[in-house]
């Protein structure tokens, strides 16, 4: 009876060991798996390809043209039934695709969301944008989508706001909230860069800051953003450099 009780409570204790320990892949008749640092098998070779453990636990498994994720267990986290899969470390989700639309599932296997985006692209760490039927939002931490499904366009995100179209107006929302910041007027604009951002109105080129203050006066044919205190601009068909108070400050 002890020495049942001892292999019991040794079998619980090296549990964390297998699991932790570093597979290698192996390849048997053309399929692929994993064996441990003594050769061990720890998942058979049924794979048609793998790819080595990521250091969150999941290694990428493709079979009959599908691909999910296994864990060290071999269990299937990702059932190997999309057509791409993809983990996104920032949100700690996988990324999966399914008759062209795309979803998320969790590190436990749950659905987040069903297959039902037609692009998922990164915005920022933490951010992605998600589109259905030409209109555009943005998800972030568990899938939930901060930033509604309702612009046409989301442009780069900078310092805290983010620049979106809407019915050929731009406007700044919160990327966290989804709330709208700026209102809709601007021609175009670009995200913010040193506190400062580049708008398009009445066909003139200015400067706003986050409040929507004008800074510096829409006159101009041409501009680009600040960097390091000094923005590219034209006018009257000449091109010439612009300190964060409009003044000209060379060619």
């Amino acid at each position: 009876m002890k020495q049942l009780l001892l292999a019991i409570c040794l079998s619980f204790f090296a549990l964390p060991l297998i699991n932790a320990q570093d597979l290698k892949v192996f390849s048997e008749n053309g399929k692929s798996g994993f064996k441990d640092e003594v050769g061990k098998i720890i998942i058979p070779a049924k794979y048609d390809f793998v790819l080595a453990f990521m250091k969150e636990g999941f290694a990428y498994v493709t079979k009959n043209d599908k691909s999910g994720y296994i864990d060290k267990t071999g269990k299937e986290i990702v059932p190997v039934v999309y057509e791409s899969v993809g983990f996104l470390a920032d949100l700690n989700l996988f990324r999966v695709e399914k008759n062209e639309k795309y979803g998320f599932i969790d590190t436990k296997g749950k659905i987040v969301t069903v297959p039902k985006y037609d692009e998922v692209e990164y915005c920022i760490k933490g951010f992605y944008k998600v589109k259905l039927n030409d209109k555009i939002g943005i998800i972030g931490q568990g899938g939930k989508e901060t930033v509604p499904l309702k612009y046409d366009n989301i442009w780069s995100y900078t310092e805290g706001l983010v620049p979106v179209e809407l019915n050929d107006k731009t406007g700044f929302i919160d990327i966290n909230t989804g709330k709208v910041i700026l209102p809709f007027k601007y021609d175009y604009a670009s995200g913010f860069r040193e506190d400062l951002a580049c708008a398009k109105l009445n066909n003139k080129y200015g400067f706003i800051d986050k409040t929507g203050k004008e800074v510096i006066p829409f006159q101009y044919d041409e501009a680009g953003s600040f960097f390091n205190g000094v923005a590219q601009v034209k006018s009257g068909g000449r091109k010439f450099k612009i300190d964060k108070t409009g003044k000209e400050v060379g060619d």
